[in-house]
């Protein structure tokens, strides 16, 4: 293990190297999830601390369109060095149009490329890759905690945006990077203890729910997408009405009480109606509400609880304006006045979307069970944009059953983009899934061990349930173990 970690920090000195000694423009671009977004602010910050000139962009996705406007922006000689966080990793092996003419360095946690036909990882000369899996690490780092880690080689002093990168971790919990009692796992428990040792962040125990400290604890109910409250969530009158009978008063002398104002007496009963809301609904975690709670000290309102912020960074992000989180994460006040009416209509859409489907899970229509997946025909009602966040969701929540979740959302260009989720502790690759469904009906996709995507034709939509399904059907012992 040891040796194995000292190969990964070796990879993100050299990738430093590169930066430090690149006197030009450095062109930079990121995911627009929470992951990317914390992964942009990571980089931005460390950029700027070494003065270097750059240019920086979201990409929701890398494809041939453009892999080639980067190719021709190199070779025209606008830039030499490239650095991509948080994506870039799966796509290695189509890199080749810009590693002609420019040098290029990714930061990712993404299952990468292999050569063709070759089991070994695309490699390059020009081709800096900092990935934990290439060295037989676990999966259990985030792409902004890779980021960190190459920020940290560039200068020690970015151990300040540690707190950065643990949001970015809880942001990205589908893909391992949290447990089952919401704590951080393998190389992020480090992270984890850098930004305590300078004081950025504070870990407690308390309820999992948005809102914790600016929010009305009815509110928070309301609002809470993940963990889901079937029959609560998206609806105010129901959360009153659930405080009402657990005897929880939602006001303090005139005030709305927030949950962190709440007795730990009423928490434990909170706690366990919740709990039971969720066994009532078949829900495969019940229990995953309550754990570690992540504290920014040096924030304020909603920003305080890490969760919170991962949720703002996800906002912003799926809303196209991930600039403005990575605004708040390196603390413009300009930047944080304006992200929260964003956060309000995209928790507002999610909220929406996750009701529809649920109200529709009976519709075969909008979603087909077969024995080992369910379908999410989202179209034109969940876009692109917001489909890996609803299957997040849905999944989590469990009232599909503990089955693969495949999502769709409507795309533009006659596209469709696929969202593809299972359980942690399941046997199936996901991202061997996808690979392998998406080439046979010209998509491209890939991702994690037990979360992945895609993009497909919309015309071969059935297709790719077919090959799904038979995939599934092939595999030894395709189930989710209980």
């Amino acid at each position: 293990m040891l040796d194995k970690l000292e190969s990964l920090v070796k990879e993100a000195q050299k990738a430093a190297d590169a930066i430090s000694n690149h006197k030009d423009l450095v062109r930079a671009v990121s995911h627009i999830d929470c992951d990317g977004v914390c992964s942009a602010a990571i980089i931005v910050r460390a950029l700027s601390k070494k003065r270097k000139t750059f240019h920086f962009s979201f990409a929701k996705y890398l494809n041939d369109a453009m892999i080639n406007g980067l190719a021709e922006e190199a070779k025209q000689g606008r830039w030499k060095l490239l650095v991509f966080t948080d994506l870039g990793s799966g796509a290695a092996s189509g890199l080749a149009p810009i590693l002609e003419y420019a040098k290029i360095i990714i930061a990712d946690h993404h299952m990468p490329a292999k050569k063709d036909g070759s089991e070994q990882f695309y490699t390059h000369p020009n081709l800096i890759h900092v990935n934990p899996l290439l060295f037989e690490l676990k999966e259990d780092i985030s792409g902004s905690g890779m980021t960190y880690i190459l920020a940290r080689a560039l200068d020690p002093a970015n151990i300040v945006s540690g707190d950065i990168a643990i949001i970015g971790a809880i942001g990205d919990a589908q893909t391992g990077s949290i447990g089952d009692k919401w704590q951080v796992l393998g190389l992020n428990q480090e992270i984890l203890k850098d930004a305590e040792r300078v004081g950025s962040l504070k870990v407690t125990k308390g309820i999992r729910l948005w809102g914790r400290f600016s929010r009305p604890v009815h509110k928070a109910l309301e609002m809470s997408i993940d963990p889901y409250i079937p029959g609560i969530t998206g609806n105010e009158s129901a959360a009153v009405q659930f405080l009402t009978e657990l005897r929880i008063p939602v006001k303090n002398n005139g005030n709305w009480r927030s949950l962190s104002e709440l007795t730990k007496e009423e928490q434990q009963r909170l706690v366990s109606a919740i709990i039971i809301e969720r066994l009532r609904h078949n829900d495969p975690n019940p229990t995953q509400i309550f754990g570690d709670v992540y504290e920014l000290p040096h924030q304020t309102g909603e920003f305080r609880d890490a969760q919170e912020f991962a949720t703002i960074a996800n906002a912003c992000g799926k809303s196209l304006q991930g600039y403005l989180a990575v605004g708040a994460c390196l603390g413009d006040e300009e930047k944080i006045g304006r992200v929260r009416e964003t956060v309000a209509g995209y928790k507002k859409q999610i909220g929406s979307m996750v009701s529809w489907v649920y109200k529709n899970k009976d519709n075969p229509e909008i979603v087909r069970l077969t024995e080992k997946a369910a379908f999410v025909f989202g179209d034109d009602k969940i876009s692109e944009d917001l489909i890996s966040t609803v299957s997040s969701i849905v999944h989590r929540s469990g009232f599909l059953g503990r089955k693969v979740l495949i999502g769709f959302g409507k795309a533009p260009d006659n596209g469709m983009k696929i969202s593809a989720r299972t359980d942690d502790d399941s046997d199936i690759d996901m991202n061997q899934l996808m690979r392998d469904c998406v080439k046979e009906v010209s998509g491209n996709g890939g991702g994690h061990l037990r979360a992945a995507g895609g993009q497909i034709p919309s015309d071969k939509v059935e297709r790719f349930v077919e090959l799904v399904t038979g995939y599934l059907a092939k595999l030894k012992n395709p189930e989710i173990k209980a």
